[in-house]
């Protein structure tokens, strides 16, 4: 009815799951029409839920305590190598969510460093395990953090920093909180070195 023809493209393999770009162009009547963008987005083949970190690093930006929001730095909390590992329930929630496991890091300097792979001692300093570590999606804005052993990660609030270091009772204990939920975004690995 637009004057235009419809034409099927046929592929000569089957699509990998994935997400793919596509654009839809029409050509209206006449020699010299131009084609014009009819529709774009994105087809999603496969359970998106298996890729949807491929390529990409979670960055935490801010800790969310009850009514308190809790900006981080944002080179405290970035996570990758994100392996989709099921439907999950969290502590104390009912409900089932995304859950992911990856490598939560810091930046220091121009390199990324995981926190603790083990509990260890050095310096007085005692630091806890939370790699790798577990991470569900709540909602489009909020996700929850936990260690490998499903304990809460620390959040230092004079560092503005998510943290490995455990507070001292009666010492420090004062400086640091244990968040359920945090902000977060996504970015394309290729950016964490910008962060």
């Amino acid at each position: 009815e637009l004057g235009c023809i419809d034409e099927i493209i046929s592929l000569d393999h089957q699509l990998k799951d994935g997400v793919y770009d596509y654009t839809a162009l029409m050509k209206p009547p006449g020699f010299f029409a131009r084609y014009e963008e009819f529709k774009s987005g994105q087809l999603i083949i496969g359970d998106p839920a298996l890729f949807r970190f491929d390529g990409r690093a979670v960055i935490v930006t801010e800790a969310l305590i009850e009514a308190q929001h809790i900006e981080l730095k944002s080179a405290s909390g970035i996570i990758t190598k994100l392996r989709y590992i099921g439907e999950q329930a969290l502590n104390g929630e009912t409900q089932y969510y995304p859950c992911y496991e990856g490598c939560l890091q810091y930046k220091c300097g121009d390199r990324l460093r995981p926190y603790a792979t083990k509990e260890y001692v050095r310096d007085g300093i005692y630091r806890e395990q939370v790699n790798p570590v577990k991470l569900w999606i709540i909602n489009d804005y909020t996700i929850s953090l936990r260690g490998p052993f499903d304990d809460g990660l620390y959040v230092n609030k004079k560092w503005s920093s998510i943290t490995d270091r455990v507070p001292i009772k009666g010492v420090n204990e004062h400086d640091y909180c244990n968040p359920d939920y945090y902000g977060f975004e996504i970015k394309p690995q290729s950016e964490v070195n910008d962060v």
